[in-house]
């Protein structure tokens, strides 16, 4: 959410980059993991809206995409990351609402707005 990430950035001050999964690998491997320590990472990953079946596999895509994530999310620990993760029970799209509203209430607070 582009707007989270603008009021993220000018409350705090500090740079803010969102991105979805699987994209997410290959830049948090390539510029996060190897680079200072001054990054703060959150994980969010949820439950899927509706999962498919791979053909030939054991496992859906959705099992895949939390597979993806929860190694990214070790990665980050063996390099000593400070990550939290947060998995969304409800879902996506209930769940990035109710986390986008939770942070702007806290952003609101900190800024002393009532927003």
């Amino acid at each position: 959410n582009a707007n989270l990430q603008v009021r993220i950035c000018s409350t705090l001050g500090v740079p803010v980059q969102i991105s979805s999964g699987p994209r997410y690998l290959y830049a948090l491997g390539k510029v996060y993991k190897e680079g200072p320590a001054n990054g703060m990472f959150i994980v969010v990953t949820a439950e899927p809206a509706a999962d498919v079946a791979i053909p030939g596999a054991s496992y859906t895509f959705g099992q895949l995409q939390l597979s993806f994530a929860l190694q990214e999310f070790a990665s980050l620990e063996k390099f000593r990351k400070p990550a939290i993760r947060l998995h969304l029970l409800e879902g996506p799209e209930k769940g990035l609402k109710q986390l986008s509203d939770v942070v702007i209430q806290a952003l609101a607070r900190i800024r002393g707005d009532s927003d």
